[in-house]
């Protein structure tokens, strides 16, 4: 699934840079944002169907 393999990554990311102490400590948060509420120089920001995550 699309979310693990974004914890695993994200935490072998920290693990790599500071060292396998902070692996017991890493949280990963993954937190949606439904279309429309997000903006950017201020325009609507809509995810693209391509980009969705499949689960």
């Amino acid at each position: 699934a699309q979310k693990e393999d974004l914890i695993h990554k994200t935490t072998e990311l920290m693990v790599g840079y500071f060292g396998e102490v902070v692996r017991p400590t890493t949280m990963v948060l993954i937190e949606e944002v439904p279309d429309g509420g997000y903006g950017r120089a201020d325009e609507v920001f809509v995810m693209p169907e391509e980009y969705r995550a499949k689960d």
